[in-house]
Parts: C-alpha cells; structure tokens; sequence
C-alpha cells in the first residue's frame, strides 16, 4: 500500500473535492479514498517512521483470517486509466498498480513490499477498463 491512513493526513476541502472513500465497500476502500486523492495533485512524502506496523496483531486484513481480496482498488484504477488527460508517468504508475492487483487478486501475491512496483511494471497489458 503507497500510504497508510494511519500515517496520512490531508486537507478536509481536498477530501471533499476527491470524493473521499466510498461507502459500502469493506476492503480497499482506503485505497480507493487515498487514490481519488492522488489524482488531484501531488503527493507529498516523508521518510519519518509514523507508525510501527504490528505484524502479529490477529485482526490484519491481510491475514489468513481477513477478508478475501476485493476488486474495488483495480476498478479504480482502471477507471482512472480512462482520464485522457493523465500525465504519461501518471498512466504507466497505474498501469503497473493494475498488474500489482492483478496479481493480488489472483493470490499471486499477499503481502507488498519495496520491490513489488518493480517486478510487475513490465506486465503493462492491461485488460479493458470494466
């Protein structure tokens, strides 16, 4: 996940504008949220440590005991694909976060980590947005 919201801030104006997280989805809509966002301008990004991440913890959505994986996070994505005005990086970024969900939603992944990004860039066929 490129942000964590429990780390995150932003302004409730740019929120609103964004549309914010959307009801009725259980799991991914914080991606979505933090997504609508990022389309708006630019993001900004510490190296500071915020949070620590308790990987034992036993109610981890990414855990054996979570919510199966949702599509909610690729639709946005390829429905942001859709923007024609989108900076060519803009689209390849979200060309390769579509393959990293791909991937995610096949169970060929679980759990993120530095190099992700990196190993599905290259898998840019991207299926027709939905």
């Amino acid at each position: 996940m490129i942000v964590s919201s429990s780390t995150a801030a932003a302004p409730r104006s740019a929120l609103q504008r964004s549309g914010g997280f959307p009801d009725g989805i259980t799991h991914g809509e914080d991606k979505v949220g933090w997504g609508r966002l990022a389309l708006q301008g630019d993001v900004v990004w510490s190296p500071r440590i915020g949070a620590v991440w308790d990987r034992s913890a036993e109610n981890r959505s990414d855990g054996a005991a979570g919510p199966a994986p949702a599509p909610a996070f690729r639709d946005f994505l390829r429905s942001a694909l859709l923007n024609t005005e989108l900076p060519d990086r803009m689209r390849r970024n979200l060309r390769t976060a579509i393959a990293v969900e791909e991937a995610r939603l096949a169970g060929d992944i679980r759990l993120y980590d530095h190099e992700t990004p990196f190993r599905y860039a290259a898998r840019s066929p991207v299926p027709e947005p939905i």
